[in-house]
């Protein structure tokens, strides 16, 4: 075997060698989503349209991985578990799911929608923490208020502050039990912000 043979294999074999470890790397992350909820709904308003946001989180959950609260200072983002897409667009989306169920299938519709566009009324939602700790358990903390769509008059302002136990399944991941707990808080928050429209808007 000539030297320009034995450099070409060698060639081959590292580009191979760097390959695997590529795969090796990337595939060893975990992707995960919020869940939407199938609870039953707080009360039929499928006739009521809903604009839904401003919806902010805190720049501490701007970032790929998921977060566990360590303590009240300090935080860790896993080193394997990642949010399949920014968590701010999960969360939003998430909570439109939630929300339109919740309210027996009403019309949601994002931030900023059109002058035109026949909103009943506007929810903004300011959230100050949504996270697990090193148990798994999730905590929700937010505020949120009705608006008037077109005087942007605050109706009604709320506060939600929930825990969710961890829970879980047998061979569960922490990512998985991370995912379902966040997921499960949200949709007791979504509940809490319908029985708040049901009750604070007009009947129509």
């Amino acid at each position: 075997m000539t030297r320009v043979d034995v450099a070409a294999v060698a060639l081959l074999l590292a580009t191979s060698q760097s390959a695997c470890l590529f795969r090796a790397s990337r595939d060893s992350f975990q992707y995960y989503t919020l869940a939407s909820s199938a609870d039953p709904p707080v009360k039929s308003a499928s006739s009521l349209t809903v604009g839904l946001g401003p919806v902010t989180l805190p720049g501490y959950l701007s970032g790929p991985s998921l977060m566990t609260r360590v303590d009240d200072t300090r935080v860790r983002y896993a080193e394997g578990d990642r949010w399949a897409e920014p968590l701010s667009k999960q969360f939003t989306r998430t909570l439109r799911e939630d929300l339109s169920r919740a309210l027996g299938g009403a019309r949601i519709i994002d931030y900023a929608w059109y002058p035109s566009a026949p909103v009943e009324v506007a929810v903004a939602v300011n959230v100050l923490a949504f996270e697990v700790d090193a148990t798994g358990t999730a905590t929700l903390t937010a505020g949120w208020a009705l608006r008037d769509p077109h005087s942007h008059q605050v109706g009604y302002e709320g506060q939600s502050a929930i825990v969710e136990p961890a829970g879980g399944t047998p061979g569960e991941t922490k990512g998985e039990a991370a995912a379902a707990a966040l997921s499960r808080a949200l949709a007791q928050m979504s509940r809490e912000i319908a029985v708040a429209i049901v009750t604070n808007t007009r009947s129509r």
